[in-house]
């Protein structure tokens, strides 16, 4: 603690004044990091109240309208399952926030016979389809990968209206949990 250090040593006492603010910021960082890698709401209240909350401080952060209609029958979805849908929705927001210069985006979580799909689209500028295969386009690359760990698939493409949509698909029988009854 620079308390602790002799006040004829002032260059020093600042030296270990910066430090400890740079490792402050430094933990807080990574407790921030971590939050959006898995967030504790996962854990406490299920995969759609902490989508619902990463949508909003993604509206409040960009400005983007947000929509979000989910129809899941009440179920909550074990893991790896709840976490990967997460990840799945952050970085097609992702792709959104950087690429797309859209207004408005809408997100779509819902039960169809017994296959989870999640749609995020946007009324953005679209995709260039040559940007789907591209060995970089590690977002992308992700959330294919995530859906296929699952046993699913993710579709990217632009529709002929505009706009981008990320569609995943994943079987659920083995990640679903009933909600107790309270």
């Amino acid at each position: 603690r620079a308390a602790r250090l002799p006040k004829d040593l002032a260059p020093l006492v600042d030296r270990t004044a910066k430090i400890k603010g740079v490792v402050d910021t430094t933990v807080a960082a990574v407790r921030r990091i971590a939050a959006d890698l898995r967030p504790v709401m996962l854990d406490d209240l299920g995969v759609v109240p902490a989508v619902e909350s990463l949508l909003h401080e993604f509206s409040q952060r960009t400005g983007i309208v947000i929509g979000f209609n989910v129809d899941c029958d009440g179920m909550e979805f074990k893991e790896p399952l709840a976490t990967a849908v997460y990840r799945m929705v952050q970085e097609a927001l992702t792709n959104v926030a950087r690429h797309a210069q859209a207004s408005e985006v809408e997100a779509v979580i819902r039960l169809h016979a017994e296959q989870l799909v999640v749609r995020v689209s946007d009324n953005g500028r679209g995709i260039d389809p040559a940007l789907l295969n591209k060995e970089k386009s590690y977002g992308l690359l992700g959330i294919r990968e995530r859906a296929q760990t699952l046993g699913g698939t993710a579709s990217i493409f632009s529709p002929a209206d505009g706009g981008t949509v990320v569609e995943i698909v994943i079987p659920v029988a083995s990640y679903r949990s009933v909600k107790a009854e309270a």
